[in-house]
């Protein structure tokens, strides 16, 4: 009688442990995509999770994107992946991209920004009558951009 109770609690405890285990069970594909939420400037996605930690990440995620579409920054959300847990990359990647499609910059892209300065600025030399050197000018563009000022700079240069 011994024998059977004990392997009744062991069946029993393996069960309950089972059951506890099959509770916890993280489904990536519980995904709600058309919920009609906005969350961090995405359209059309929105995290259906009421965990905070997800929705943070998501958010976080939508920031980064959007700041680095305005950089003119490429598509790379894990950049930034030592700003979240592991377990939530995957929200900060769905807010990242949302963010970066939907960046909304509000203005012209950092190179074209970069090439309009150049303009105005190879005129204006050229109008001074100073030697074309767009060179003279690079503290007005932050180095990623100063091939886009350059052409730009010998554009409006050669049109005055």
């Amino acid at each position: 009688m011994k024998v059977s109770i004990r392997r009744f609690c062991i069946l029993g405890s393996v069960l309950f442990f089972g059951w506890l285990l099959s509770s916890c069970y993280y489904d990536p594909n519980a995904q709600n995509y058309n919920s009609g939420g906005n969350y961090g400037g995405g359209s059309g996605y929105s995290p259906s999770y009421d965990n905070k930690a997800y929705k943070d990440a998501y958010r976080t995620g939508a920031n980064y994107g959007r700041q680095d579409a305005r950089r003119g920054l490429s598509l790379q959300a894990s950049r930034h992946w030592y700003l979240v847990q592991p377990v939530s990359r995957e929200a900060f990647a769905n807010g990242y991209l949302a963010g970066y499609k939907n960046s909304g910059g509000g203005g012209p892209a950092p190179g074209q920004e970069a090439y309009s300065k150049g303009l105005k600025y190879g005129g204006r030399d050229a109008r001074q009558g100073l030697a074309r050197q767009a060179s003279r000018h690079w503290n007005e563009v932050q180095p990623a951009y100063r091939q886009s000022f350059a052409q730009g700079y010998n554009a409006g240069y050669v049109r005055n």
